[in-house]
């Protein structure tokens, strides 16, 4: 009897997981202000901290995004409106940001192998804003760009120590929201920020700054609106930098300038405080939850995945001929069972 329940069960499982019928199943809570990145040991996307409804105190958890779907990890540490990029020459993910809110210019920081939370030395800035990290591969440091509403600050970590860097020009200031990336062709870090003080009556026009270790450029303005609060990550296989706007615009950067993109589908409903990253296994960009007004003082948290592979973007689901299998063999080792009792 036991064996004959188990195999009924693996049937509906398999027809429920199988080609036919794929889903994501998605984490069990919406989240905003997480860090998102790949870590090479787990083979997938792994989002950490954040916070929600209905407690709102910066979380422990951490999920894995990998082909078949989501699924929970080991807790790590409490954070929220932090940011993460993956060291590619030591395979860590490092995590810098905030362990309160607000946390007085405190950012705390964690490198991640995979295996293990390490504390590692942060720093004390001058402004007390959002970190936004990227990591420059061609000099092996971890850049950090923090900001309140008036000024801005750079900062580096060689993988010992954070160091500020006096650079004689500064992106424009703004203390949550801004977006940066690695681009590994130009060697420079990429940040986007904004041209205007966030007015509800028109739109936020961005400025494109680039960070070569030296000092900041501004390479564009104007272009794309919107983007403050957005998601952007450097898609390696298509080799530029993507950027879901909070209207659920697509724009991509070659290294010179910014191209609108008209996918078949985009994220719906649109929203903003998402963070985007890129996996390099599946080639696919991909982000989670975010928030939305539904009118003057309704905010809505949704519980879905987004995933952009380069033409258009889809809500993301598992690898289901894969899942199919596995069921398949479980049904295959559950009947040879059956028969032999």
């Amino acid at each position: 009897m036991v064996c004959q329940w188990s195999l009924r069960a693996v049937v509906c499982a398999a027809f429920v997981c199988g080609c036919a019928a794929a889903s994501l199943t998605n984490p069990t809570a919406a989240v905003i202000g997480y860090s998102f990145g790949y870590v090479p040991a787990l083979k997938g996307l792994v989002m950490a901290g954040g916070w929600g409804e209905p407690e709102w105190t910066p979380r422990t958890n951490v999920w894995l995004l990998t082909a078949p779907g989501w699924k929970a990890a080991s807790p790590g540490p409490a954070m929220v409106y932090h940011s993460s990029a993956l060291d590619t020459h030591r395979n860590v993910l490092v995590v810098c940001g905030r362990t309160n809110y607000p946390s007085k210019c405190v950012n705390a920081m964690y490198e991640f192998d995979g295996k293990a939370w390490a504390s590692k030395p942060g720093f004390v800035a001058g402004v007390d804003g959002d970190v936004e990290l990227a990591y420059d591969s061609a000099r092996r440091r971890m850049v950090a760009c923090v900001a309140d509403s008036v000024n801005s600050e750079t900062w580096e970590y060689d993988g010992v120590n954070w160091v500020k860097q006096s650079t004689k020009t500064h992106p424009t200031a703004v203390n949550t929201g801004m977006l940066t990336a690695f681009d590994p062709l130009s060697n420079v870090v990429v940040l986007v920020t904004i041209t205007n003080k966030p007015d509800p009556s028109e739109p936020l026009w961005s400025e494109t700054w680039t960070y070569d270790g030296t000092d900041w450029s501004i390479r564009a303005a104007g272009m794309p609106t919107n983007a403050l609060m957005g998601g952007m990550a450097w898609d390696a296989a298509r080799s530029n930098i993507v950027l879901l706007t909070t209207t659920s615009e697509t724009w991509t950067w070659n290294g010179a300038a910014w191209s609108r993109k008209t996918p078949a589908q985009t994220p719906d409903p649109p929203r903003w405080a998402f963070t985007m990253a890129y996996d390099p296994l599946r080639e696919v960009s991909a982000f989670f939850s975010g928030e939305l007004k539904t009118d003057c003082c309704t905010q809505v948290y949704p519980i879905d995945t987004w995933e952009w592979n380069g033409s258009d973007w889809r809500k993301g689901t598992p690898e289901p001929c894969a899942l199919f299998a596995l069921s398949l063999a479980a049904v295959i080792a559950l009947r040879r069972s059956a028969h032999n009792h």
